[in-house]
């Protein structure tokens, strides 16, 4: 059976430090394995800046 649970943890907003919920899926963040399919669509499209680039 997956597992789905929300994590809160503190994230860097614009307008400063905040709290986030971090959805995580099979002990894995989200954000894994979609930057993985993700990936070769961005590249392809020749955006750097979306392609590996640590978020601001």
């Amino acid at each position: 059976m997956d597992t789905v649970e929300f994590r809160i943890k503190s994230a860097a907003f614009p307008t400063g430090m905040d709290a986030a919920v971090e959805p995580w899926v099979n002990g894995v963040p989200l954000r894994d394995p979609a930057r993985a399919i993700e990936r070769p669509f961005v590249e392809a499209e020749g955006s750097p800046h979306l392609a590996g680039a640590t978020p601001v």
